[in-house]
């Protein structure tokens, strides 16, 4: 992985690749490189590092060239370097692809190759995908491209071009490939902000989808090489909100979106004196319903732990939620009636979807939280919600997981009236809550400054604590998390009750503690919790909805919500702490070292 972009028409192409690949570094990357046909003549350039270092290299280049490829790679077979970079060339240098995703059978096929006489240069998976479609090219490229992938085993998202052929060909496994479409020109990219600059028009392509672009044209077929029918759709979202729009970091801007981004999640599915989450409704099934089974990961998964805390809290519904690479393996005893629900921001997580596949194939019907229309999630599920939080571009998950968790407290409203737990009173005390959200929020986001000397404090040290109960644990989990992805100081979360079977021996003089309450019932147990964080010499730091008057740590004052809707402007806390901490300490905040942002691998 991590990030591909494709062009042909009758612009340069080399502008539209670079600009398509500095859109995609959010994805996360180690190299960068681009590959162009001018004249008959194949040429590949390519780094290790940035997209700006690629660009540096490219800032004397002549080419006029009007197709090409270009690929951002994370490593994943082979270290960062120049030679491990994507493209990948045959051995006559006329073929050349660019791969996301994994090839599993790659080290057969490569003995194979050898033997064979094909010539290896790079320790990556992917050369060996060009030089097995190499072995049945013979002038049609997407005929070559058929017979090839018959031998591959694994995921991978492919485009490909030939020196002899003015087109390129994409082909889709478990890995999103998305076709943008201009007038007189096509493009190819990972996602879809990428193209926003170029068109609006796209086409997602579905699994085993294998299509070639041309200038003026372009046809999907499947691997039997029959012609499909495919949609193109309009896509809602503006290049404007893929940019910074004066803000320092992408992650800033979509922290300070959240307001609004709130208000387009409840539009039309909260009204004056009714919730109306059409999308969750399957019908007879909600108030027989046993279990539900949630799959996720990282920031998602913590989102299903709040979404698993409303099941249980307003349906009476049992709910069981697991990180999804774990889920998918483990035998467990399934229930039935049940229904899973899938979330994730891209729709594309690769282990995410291997629970989604695991609960069709015993029958479950799948509701799917997604953030993107027509990604694997909204096409593979029964039911789409989707967050409507607009690009995320920031590596760091932020205004995703609010929605995510916004959206799951709706269901889980809406199936509490399917199941008569819910009554009048209670469904308008609700919307009132839901209603003054968005306002809320924007007074968390106005007590900045108040994070930002918290953050100059604790960039001083090596190792913090995150602590909660209940709706407050799963804050401090995704809390910890938040911190060690862009500030990289060590951070870790745990139940307040947990305290003394273990980590009350990492508490030292000054060691921070961030604590989140809002619970009023097990406010005396967290204040026990933080007395015996302070007598150890702890320093704490609690972020609470409830009037605390205590003058040994400090307090900020959060606005006073239902205990159920303060994880989702908890989220605002925790986003802006771990924020201002990673500026105060230099880190990279939109695109931390080793991360990307959509796992499309396992």
């Amino acid at each position: 992985m991590c990030g591909i972009i494709a062009y042909i028409g009758n612009k340069p192409v080399m502008p539209i690749l670079i600009q398509g690949l500095q859109r995609l570094e959010y994805r996360g990357y180690d190299s960068a490189g681009i590959a162009l046909v001018e004249e008959g003549e194949l040429t590949i350039i390519k780094t290790k590092g940035s997209v700006d270092s690629l660009s540096d290299l490219l800032r004397e280049s002549k080419h006029q060239a009007v197709y090409g490829i270009g690929h951002t790679r994370w490593a994943t077979h082979g270290v960062p370097s120049d030679t491990n970079a994507h493209p990948h060339a045959s051995c006559d240098n006329k073929l050349t692809l660019v791969h996301n995703g994994i090839i599993e059978n790659y080290k057969e096929l490569r003995e194979q190759l050898i033997s064979e006489g094909h010539k290896f240069i790079s320790e990556t998976d992917t050369e060996i995908v060009v030089h097995t479609i190499e072995k049945y090219y013979q002038g049609n490229l997407e005929e070559a491209v058929i017979k090839g992938i018959q031998d591959l085993q694994g995921a991978y998202a492919l485009a490909l071009i030939s020196a002899q052929e003015e087109k390129i060909v994409l082909v889709r496994k478990q890995s999103p490939l998305i076709i943008g479409v201009g007038e007189g020109e096509c493009y190819a990219a990972s996602d879809i902000p990428a193209l926003l600059p170029y068109t609006k028009k796209v086409v997602i392509l579905e699994e085993g989808d294998i299509a070639i672009l041309r200038k003026d044209n372009f046809q999907v077929i499947n691997s039997e090489g029959k012609e499909k029918r495919v949609e193109v759709i309009e896509t809602t979202w503006d290049a404007h909100l893929a940019e910074k729009s004066g803000y320092p970091h992408f992650m800033l801007k979509e922290i300070y979106e959240q307001p609004t981004v709130l208000k387009d999640t409840l539009r039309e599915r909260v009204s004056e004196d009714q919730l109306l989450l059409d999308e969750a409704d399957l019908g007879d099934l909600i108030p027989n319903l046993r279990k539900v089974y949630f799959g996720a990961c990282g920031t998602a998964y913590h989102a299903t732990l709040v979404g698993k805390l409303y099941l249980e809290t307003l349906c009476d519904l049992e709910a069981e939620t697991e990180v999804a690479s774990e889920f998918r393996y483990r035998d467990v005893p399934w229930v039935k009636p049940a229904v899973g629900i899938i979330v994730s921001q891209s729709g594309e997580t690769a282990d995410t979807l291997g629970v989604l596949s695991r609960l069709k194939e015993l029958s479950y019907p799948v509701i799917g939280i997604t953030n993107v229309i027509g990604s694997s999630v909204s096409r593979e599920s029964d039911r789409t919600i989707y967050t409507r939080a607009g690009p995320e571009i920031s590596v760091a998950s932020t205004k995703a997981y609010t929605s995510q968790m916004l959206v799951l407290l709706l269901l889980a409203l809406s199936w509490s009236k399917k199941r008569n737990k819910l009554n009048y009173e209670k469904e308008r005390y609700y919307i009132k809550e839901l209603k003054e959200l968005p306002f809320k929020a924007q007074q968390v986001l106005d007590k900045s400054e108040l994070f930002l000397e918290i953050a100059r404090e604790l960039k001083e040290v090596k190792h913090l604590f995150y602590l909660g109960r209940l709706q407050d644990y799963y804050t401090a989990l995704e809390g910890a998390l938040k911190m060690k992805e862009i500030s990289y100081l060590h951070a870790e979360a745990y139940a307040g009750g947990e305290l003394k079977h273990g980590p009350l021996a990492l508490i030292e003089n000054n060691t921070p503690v961030i604590a989140f309450l809002s619970n009023k019932s097990i406010a005396p147990k967290m204040l026990s919790n933080f007395e015996e964080v302070r007598s150890r010499g702890g320093k704490i730091y609690l972020f609470t909805t409830l009037d605390i008057k205590e003058s040994s740590f400090r307090i900020v004052k959060l606005p006073d919500s239902d205990m159920l809707v303060s994880p989702i402007l908890n989220g605002l806390v925790l986003q802006l702490l771990a924020y201002y901490t990673a500026r105060e300490c230099g880190a990279s905040i939109d695109k931390p070292r080793n991360l990307a942002k959509s796992v499309t691998v396992e």
